[in-house]
């Protein structure tokens, strides 16, 4: 069985840009290492129990740009995934929607090269920090046993946050799968049926593309202080960032409010002195 996160490293101004345009290009770029590096620390430990035994989980990295091995290598290492395998994707380098499913479709072929053609393989994207590793393991449990359906965990925006294979489907799976839309979830679904696959659906999730897909995380977090359910401590720091920024506009803005009112309040009171 094998754990494929599927992440871009990365890159200022360039990582993120629907959030950068509300966060800045380099908060941005903080956030999203912290999700990459959160993600891979979720799921260092991840095991699958089967047969009564604990059995271990190949993990991989798959990713992009192919010139940031070294970096990606030093993150990974840094978050408790020494001994994960970081897979450059093919081709141009990116997460481009046309070519997702080649990038996909390769890595598939690639961990199943290593690790056996019949093994069941989980993909995650690197911005799901709510995603459990008890969830995957479990969706391996699926995919891996006598039966071997598959899982799927949909996202809110109607793409989906997790999908695990069970042995004997292929790379063929993510063909015609229209990527970064509202179809994505149901396109893929479609396909796991073309294979005649039994699929279990996990409950919907969401994955950080939007602000106010941050500021739900920002509420779980709130509420899960003490870290019971999902420990995340890179994002929290990135999270305590942006909630003292939203709080020092805020102030800014009221400041500016009060001025603004005040001199409104003067301008009244010298026009009423002037007419005298």
């Amino acid at each position: 069985m094998a754990l494929v996160v599927v992440a871009k490293y990365p890159t200022p101004y360039k990582s993120k840009t629907r959030l950068a345009a509300a966060l800045g290009g380099s908060e941005t770029h903080l956030l999203a290492k912290a999700l990459l590096f959160d993600t891979v620390s979720t799921f260092a430990g991840l095991t699958v129990a089967k047969d009564g035994r604990t059995n271990g989980i190949s993990k991989y990295v798959l990713f992009a740009p192919r010139s940031a091995g070294g970096d990606m290598r030093s993150l990974v290492n840094e978050a408790g995934g020494e001994d994960w395998t970081l897979l450059p994707m093919v081709e141009a380098d990116g997460l481009m929607s046309s070519q997702l499913t080649v990038k996909l479709q390769d890595g598939l072929a690639r961990v199943r090269a290593i690790v056996g053609e019949g093994c069941a393989v989980a993909f995650v994207g690197m911005d799901s920090p709510t995603l459990t590793a008890e969830e995957v393991s479990h969706s391996l449990e699926v995919a891996g046993g006598a039966v071997g359906r598959g899982y799927i965990k949909p996202a809110k925006d109607n793409g989906y946050v997790l999908i695990t294979l069970p042995g004997g489907v292929d790379g063929s799976v993510f063909e015609g799968v229209r990527w970064s839309c509202d179809a994505t979830f149901f396109s893929q679904m479609r396909r796991l049926c073309d294979f005649g696959v039994r699929v279990e659906v996990g409950e919907v999730g969401f994955d950080i593309d939007e602000v106010e897909d941050l500021e739900e995380l920002c509420q779980i977090l709130k509420d899960d202080e003490q870290g019971k359910k999902f420990k995340l401590s890179k994002c929290r720091e990135e999270l305590q960032k942006y909630a003292k920024v939203k709080r020092d506009l805020r102030l800014a803005k009221e400041r500016a409010s009060w001025m603004l009112g005040g001199m409104a309040v003067i301008g009244i009171f010298l026009g009423y002195i002037g007419a005298k």
